[in-house]
């Protein structure tokens, strides 16, 4: 793999380690909450809408997160 998240530390690390492509990253805990990595995040979608979103994400087209709300987003 090219990126791993650790959150768990100990010897889930030395298992990313393992699994890692060469020049891959394993990128810790502290970085996410230091701000220092923000993860990627689709256009949300409403509830109602989620067939929608999984037809998004079958399609393999979509970048970053695909995040689902509960309430109308008026912003896009």
């Amino acid at each position: 793999m090219d990126i791993a998240l650790g959150i768990l530390g100990g010897d889930a690390v030395n298992e990313h380690l393992a699994c890692m492509a060469p020049g891959g990253r394993h990128i810790g805990l502290p970085l996410l909450g230091a701000g220092r990595v923000r993860p990627v995040m689709s256009d949300p979608f409403v509830l109602t809408e989620a067939a929608a979103a999984h037809e998004l994400l079958e399609s393999r087209t979509n970048v970053g997160k695909i995040v689902l709300t509960f309430e109308e987003d008026t912003t896009r």
